[in-house]
């Protein structure tokens, strides 16, 4: 299997380059293939340089019915689909929301990383490469992330929980509502019934000929009850990250000393989620990325990402990128207002918001995504 060479560029003018060139015919018939043609936006949408309505707008603009490209507006309604739940259930959303994992190894304690995983040996060749790709360019295709997420929960038996995490630490696009929640979609922890993938639709679906790996059988025997784990899932390595990110070279305030010089009347704050640099930009005031250390205890993620991410945000005019926690930044400035972008992981930040651009205003996380998207699609599927 060969995964495209695929670059993700930090300028914005590269960025909207890409939204310009989006096929949604194409996108149609060949996203489920690991060579199809998907939009590789999902990095600048998860980062906030872009929205799922910037995306709608543009692709809109190139069909004469929105109901043509129904499949490439549905993917980008799941994305917000996922958002909503976050902002309805709050943190509920990195524990099992619905059910208890039902296949699930009892003879485990502590996070872990099954070893055939954590060794590239799965010995399903579209997995060992597509997670050599992950770790190395940030990016695994989203068939893929299925494939790895069913092997790690519903074949392994391993806690959906830590898999969760560790691929979020390698996501250029590791948004936490997207990436926590398609875990339990996979697992059966947020949906009715668990999700399998075998080797017949693998080979299919990424150009391989595999034969004899562990997941070469059918469906039904996949999914045999009481949980039998394959010998080559049974051992496994502790799950563990590094403590701190590697900044290589970014100027970064870490010190109180530092932030005095950096006061104004309004401080724009900026976050992991929110790199637009069309925001507010008429604004007169000081432009800050916070990166709050607590955050990265809990979600660390790689310099793969710390390096997109902190490119991103130098593409932000006059920015300063602050590494502190935000009652420790708010203590240096207590004459200043502080302004955001409205996002569940600074719902703590005492700080005006102004809302994410949605495609849909109305519609509610309450139930399926089906009906998500029956009430959503009345605004979305409309051309201005």
């Amino acid at each position: 299997m060969k995964i495209p060479s695929i670059q993700f560029p930090t300028d914005f003018a590269s960025i909207w380059q890409r939204i310009e060139s989006v096929d949604p015919y194409k996108y149609a018939k060949t996203r489920n293939f690991v060579w199809g043609s998907v939009s590789y936006l999902s990095p600048y949408i998860s980062r906030g340089v872009i929205s799922v309505e910037d995306v709608r707008k543009v692709v809109l603009s190139k069909v004469d019915s929105p109901w043509e490209i129904e499949k490439f507006l549905q993917e980008l309604a799941w994305r917000e689909y996922w958002q909503r739940i976050w902002l309805d259930k709050g943190d509920a959303i990195f524990t099992s929301l619905r059910n208890e994992q039902e296949r699930i190894r009892k003879d485990i304690s502590g996070s872990v990383i099954p070893s055939a995983v954590n060794q590239l040996e799965t010995g399903i060749s579209a997995l060992d490469i597509g997670i050599n790709h992950l770790q190395n360019e940030g990016y695994m295709h989203n068939h893929l992330r299925m494939y790895l997420a069913s092997l790690w929960t519903n074949v392994g038996g391993y806690d959906w929980k830590d898999g969760a995490k560790w691929m979020h630490y390698h996501l250029l696009d590791g948004d936490l509502a997207s990436n926590w929640l398609s875990w339990q979609w996979v697992c059966g922890t947020n949906s009715s019934k668990l999700y399998y993938c075998n080797q017949e639709n693998i080979n299919k679906y990424c150009g391989t000929k595999d034969e004899g790996t562990i997941l070469d059988s059918s469906y039904e025997e996949l999914s045999m009850s009481p949980l039998k784990t394959p010998n080559l899932m049974k051992d496994f390595d502790l799950l563990e990250f590094p403590e701190t990110p590697n900044f290589r070279g970014v100027e970064v305030i870490r010190n109180r000393e530092e932030l005095t010089d950096l006061g104004s009347e309004n401080i724009l704050l900026y976050h992991w989620y929110h790199l637009d640099p069309r925001w507010m930009a008429e604004e007169v005031g000081t432009r800050i990325f916070l990166i709050e250390p607590s955050y990265f205890k809990k979600f660390p993620v790689s310099d793969v990402v710390w390096n997109f991410v902190l490119a991103l945000a130098q593409e932000i005019p006059n920015i300063r990128i602050v590494y502190c926690d935000f009652q420790e930044f708010k203590s240096c400035f207590p004459a200043s207002i502080f302004i955001t972008r409205e996002h569940p992981i600074v719902s703590h930040w005492e700080a005006q918001r102004s809302p994410r651009p949605w495609m849909s205003l109305q519609a509610t996380a309450a139930g399926s995504f089906f009906n998500f998207w029956k009430k959503a699609s009345r605004e979305i599927m409309v051309k201005e």
